[in-house]
């Protein structure tokens, strides 16, 4: 009698793990890594071989976050794909790793456990910095140029392959569009600004922007003392240096 309990548990554990293993679920998601303001998106695939129907629960939690359970239900013979979480990331979702446990019952038992983790990570900073220069290898930073004459304008950059969209004021308001490195050669008098916004996959939209000034060949340009004093015959256009603002 108690051999053919034992053969009968068996019997049991093996049909079950036959039904088990027969039913498939795949986990996705479309990136490891996530930040701010990111589309975060998990989805299941299904394979239903049995001839009853099941359920797919799932649920998103990490040390510090725990989301209501969703649940989905799958016929018998079906092979499905559902989404199980989409999503803005935004403050409300700690920093840190997270993990999506989905599971598969049949008759409120359980046939199948699966888990998928990704993380929800700060952004790095881009160390961007514009440069106007009287010279094309930038050795002479300058702010002050006369009509006509070169202005080479560049940019230092860690890390350097960034996405560049640079936009030029011109004193009389309107704007254009610029690729860096350039070289310009303005005629219209007043301040021009330069507006940059760098920008970089994993790393924070940096906004960056500076100004040169154009002036009549006939007016002198100020002096600039280099003392690290913002005196009063220097300014910022006459000498960034010690007029940094």
């Amino acid at each position: 009698m108690k051999l053919l309990k034992i053969l009968l548990m068996i019997l049991i554990l093996v049909s079950f793990f036959k039904i088990s293993s027969a039913v498939g679920l795949i986990l996705l998601t479309d990136k490891e890594n996530y930040f701010m303001n990111d589309t975060l998106k998990v989805t299941a695939e299904i394979n239903n071989p049995l001839n009853e129907n099941l359920i797919l629960t799932a649920i998103l939690w990490s040390e510090k976050y725990r989301s209501m359970p969703v649940a989905f239900k799958i016929n018998n013979s079906e092979e499905k794909n559902v989404t199980l979480f989409y999503f803005k990331v935004n403050d409300g979702f700690p920093l840190g790793k997270y993990h999506v446990t989905a599971e598969i019952y049949a008759n409120s038992k359980l046939l199948l456990k699966k888990n998928i983790s990704f993380e929800i990570i700060t952004p790095k900073d881009i160390k961007f910095k514009l440069r106007v220069c009287a010279d094309s290898d930038c050795h002479e930073e300058k702010s002050v140029f006369r009509q006509g004459e070169k202005i080479y304008l560049r940019y230092d950059s860690d890390p350097k392959d960034v996405n560049l969209s640079v936009t030029l004021k011109l004193p009389d308001n309107t704007t254009k569009s610029i690729l860096l490195p350039a070289t310009l050669s303005e005629n219209i008098l007043g301040t021009y600004n330069i507006f940059a916004v760098v920008k970089k996959t994993r790393y924070k939209t940096h906004k960056e922007h500076d100004m040169f000034a154009v002036i009549s060949n006939n007016i002198s340009v100020g002096s600039c003392n280099y003392n690290g004093r913002c005196e009063t015959n220097e300014n910022y256009l006459t000498c960034k240096k010690d007029c940094p603002s």
